[in-house]
């Protein structure tokens, strides 16, 4: 699998390839920088077909931590 990602402005987004399947995601850079989350990917072996899912929970970890700090 190769990951990739790609910047624009106030937008970031990720790319995955696994052979001749690509699938790409976007990110909020400012909730997590694509460069942790592209070596998340890597470690964790995140196929493609499931990058959005495992972002979308990442997410809702960090602000429900955030939230428990109120």
């Amino acid at each position: 699998m190769k990951y990739y990602a790609v910047r624009s402005h106030n937008r970031a987004f990720i790319f995955a390839d696994d052979c001749d399947f690509t699938s790409r995601i976007e990110i909020d850079p400012n909730l997590i920088s694509p460069k942790h989350l592209l070596h998340y990917f890597k470690v964790n072996k995140v196929s493609p077909e499931h990058m959005q899912s495992v972002y979308d929970d990442l997410v809702f970890k960090l602000s429900e931590n955030n939230m428990k700090s109120f």
